[in-house]
């Protein structure tokens, strides 16, 4: 008898614990109040229109990267994210352009970037 309730105990035990993972830490902005979503807002509307004519594949810019995927650009976000803001130490784009992109397409990327890269 003494081994049936210890053997039980033991498999009621191991049963009723469980692994909980954890979430990836999405950092919330209430600026931010959508979803952005890479398909349109990033990938159309930014890249598509304003860099792919240089950053894809044997474009002008490609050796500074090749801006035709999700998994390129959420690499290389961060730093995208001060070349399109025309931050002090890296090249300002559009190249050749003396103002950056229109600032909701800006704060969109931003946004995209805060709300984890999501390929959506």
């Amino acid at each position: 008898m003494k081994k049936i309730t210890i053997i039980t105990l033991i498999f009621i035990g191991l049963t009723s614990c469980h692994k909980n993972k954890a979430e990836p830490i999405v950092e919330i902005d209430s600026n931010c109040p959508d979803t952005i979503l890479f398909s349109t807002q990033v990938m159309n509307d930014i890249f598509i229109t304003s860099c792919n004519g240089c950053h894809s594949a044997g474009g002008s810019g490609s050796s500074w990267g090749v801006y035709t995927n999700h998994s390129n650009i959420a690499n290389d976000a961060d730093d995208i994210l001060k070349t399109l803001k025309h931050e002090s130490g890296v090249t300002a784009m559009p190249f050749g352009s003396l103002s950056p992109l229109n600032d909701s397409l800006i704060k969109g990327f931003e946004c995209w970037i805060k709300q984890g890269k999501l390929n959506n």
